[in-house]
């Protein structure tokens, strides 16, 4: 994720670099192990909220561009995210999770409504 010159800079007592750190990690969500990473990066920087890092990660993947050529569809792609969430960090994590998206769905919507009344 991350080329050798983030070493230099890199503070693990810093709380900022850690919160960076996982973002940067999120922002890679073509990466088969990008949620795992990230949640195992929230383990390690306890005050990294892993719902916020979750729906981060399902947001960026919701508004990416379809990948050419590539058999796993955005939608699909959120769902299996969805499942990892559940099985490794719990029903309860997963469920927030759907929360706050369907919300950001709802946003997205009422958004697209506005712009196509102006149209």
């Amino acid at each position: 994720y991350c080329g050798n010159g983030a070493q230099e800079f890199f503070r693990v007592s810093d709380p900022t670099h850690g919160l960076k750190l996982v973002k940067h990690v999120c922002r890679h969500i073509d990466v088969p192990a990008v949620l795992t990473d990230a949640l195992m990066l929230c383990d390690a920087f306890t005050h990294v909220s892993k719902l916020d890092t979750c729906v981060s990660l399902l947001q960026r993947t919701m508004v990416a561009t379809a990948r050419a050529r590539h058999p796993v569809s955005r939608a699909a792609q959120c769902a299996s995210f969805l499942q990892v969430i559940c099985e490794e960090a719990g029903y309860h994590l997963a469920e927030r999770v759907g929360e706050r998206m369907a919300g950001f769905c709802a946003i997205m919507l009422e958004d697209y409504r506005k712009t196509t009344l102006r149209a």
